[in-house]
C-alpha cells in the first residue's frame, strides 16, 4: 500500500501510525490480522482509533498495550483478540478521549 493511502487511512482514524524522529510513519503489526488472503485492521480497533484520532498517536499506541480496569484488566488489544464486546471498548475509548481532552489543572 502506498504512503498516500496509508496517510488517508491514518487521518480518517482507520489505522494507527506513529511518526518516527525522521518523519516517517510506522505501523504496529499488532493492529492487523489475516482474513483469508487479506490483511485487515482487527475488528474493533478502528472504532478505538477513530474515537482517539485527535490525540497524539504515540499516546494511543501506548494505550493499546495498557491494561484497563474498564476492560477487565485487559489491554484494548487483548480485549479485541479475545472477542470482547465492541460496545464496551467503544465506551472505554470515549471515556479516555474525554479524559485526554480535559484541560490540565
Amino acid at each position: 500500500m502506498d504512503e498516500l493511502k496509508l496517510a488517508e487511512l491514518r487521518r480518517d482514524g482507520l489505522i494507527l501510525g506513529v511518526e518516527s524522529t525522521d518523519g516517517d510513519h510506522r505501523y504496529s503489526v499488532a493492529q492487523f490480522e489475516r482474513a483469508g488472503d487479506l490483511t485487515r485492521v482487527r475488528p474493533g480497533l478502528q472504532s478505538l482509533f477513530r474515537a482517539l484520532r485527535k490525540h497524539e498517536a504515540w499516546t494511543v499506541a501506548v494505550l493499546m498495550h495498557t491494561p484497563a480496569p474498564e476492560l477487565g484488566d485487559l489491554t484494548p488489544l487483548q480485549w479485541v483478540r479475545a472477542g470482547g464486546d465492541r460496545a464496551r471498548l467503544d465506551a472505554y475509548a470515549r471515556l479516555v478521549s474525554n479524559e485526554l481532552s480535559r484541560p490540565k489543572a
